[in-house]
């Protein structure tokens, strides 16, 4: 009898088991695939102050990862919302910077619990980021349980971008979604020396930005850190001492930042720099030209520091880019370039 019951409890088992499993929430296999492959990226080659030359692809996993879960529907919202507790920490930040953009049923309160017991800066970050979006009942009390003293400076300094929109009105998170989707059918790495240069069609802070409009100007393309990046803000300054070169060369100057544009609108006018700002906040314009999401600077991944000389016709003519973030392109550098493709001559080499 006993061996019976034994038996049939074998039965059983499996039977509730696979009743569970296809009760849990599933991306969908486009989403599901590009996760997977991010999660076999090796952990060393996810989390770099600097990275090796060339980078590795592990870059351009993550980013895809994002994106696909960026653009889901609403009907794949809880399999999003369930990624937000995944015991692999890269998973999570991914998940939680996605579910500020889905923003599907849940998601709030799930990411609040979430960072009242996160313990990993980088997933604090993208939690904080999220709750900030999508807003609601606990958000505001959530995010500011973070400000305690001691508390982490970089954590603190987005608990300040968190307030100013769960006080201060929404950011433009469609816009968000639509940058996603586009970056979807971007061509990552597609910029290459003496090619057409890849379009922007960036937002910007005072609209648009497209290479096409420099039409018949030099364009000195600068992919930076936006408003966590020290070194290359220095870089952009010192270019104000040569504005009448500049001007005489009819070179423009745009500056690319990985966030969003009103965070961009904040930085610029802090900056206040002769320089036309952009907003790359999915990477899309980054990845294109081969510089995406490649370091771990305050507590949030970062492009590798990218100059890029574009010439009249919109064709690419020289780049720098740097391993870590004070590696940037100096006025020694960037001047003969400059001067040279302005005149319609092939770059000085390195």
């Amino acid at each position: 009898m006993r061996l019976r019951r034994f038996a049939a409890a074998l039965c059983v088992i499996p039977m509730f088991a696979l009743a569970a499993a296809a009760a849990d929430p599933q991306l969908p296999a486009p989403a599901a695939a590009r996760l997977d492959a991010f999660r076999k990226v090796a952990w060393g080659e996810r989390l770099r102050p600097e990275r090796p030359d060339p980078a590795p692809e592990g870059w351009l996993a993550r980013l895809e990862a994002e994106w696909a879960l960026s653009t889901l529907s609403g009907a794949d919202g809880k399999a999003l919302v369930a990624l937000v507790a995944d015991p692999d920490r890269f998973v999570r930040a991914v998940a939680a910077r996605a579910a500020g953009i889905v923003q599907p049923e849940g998601a709030g309160p799930a990411l609040a619990a979430a960072l009242a017991a996160e313990k990993e800066k980088m997933v604090r970050i993208a939690q904080i980021e999220a709750l900030a979006r999508i807003g609601g009942p606990g958000a505001l009390e959530a995010v500011e349980a973070q400000q305690v003293p001691g508390a982490d400076a970089d954590v603190v300094f987005h608990v300040g971008l968190a307030r100013r929109q769960l006080k201060g009105g929404k950011w433009d998170v469609d816009s968000l979604r639509g940058e996603s989707q586009e970056a979807l059918r971007a061509k990552p790495s597609s910029a290459k020396i003496d090619a057409p240069a890849p379009e922007l069609a960036l937002p910007g802070v005072a609209g648009p930005v497209n290479l096409s409009t420099f039409k018949d100007k030099v364009v000195l393309l600068a992919f930076t850190h936006g408003d966590r990046g020290a070194a290359d803000q220095k870089a952009l300054a010192r270019l104000q001492q040569e504005s009448a070169a500049l001007e005489r060369m009819g070179v423009v100057v745009v500056a690319v930042a990985p966030q969003e544009k009103e965070r961009v609108k904040i930085w610029a006018e802090k900056a206040k720099l002769p320089v036309t700002f952009a907003a790359d906040p999915s990477g899309r314009a980054q990845a294109a030209y081969g510089v995406a999401r490649q370091l771990f600077v305050a507590g949030e991944w970062m492009p590798s520091p990218g100059w890029f000389v574009i010439d009249r016709g919109g064709v690419l003519r020289w780049s720098k880019v740097g391993r870590k973030p004070d590696e940037q392109a100096s006025l020694g550098e960037l001047l003969p370039v400059l001067d040279a493709v302005s005149r319609g001559m092939k770059p000085p080499a390195r």
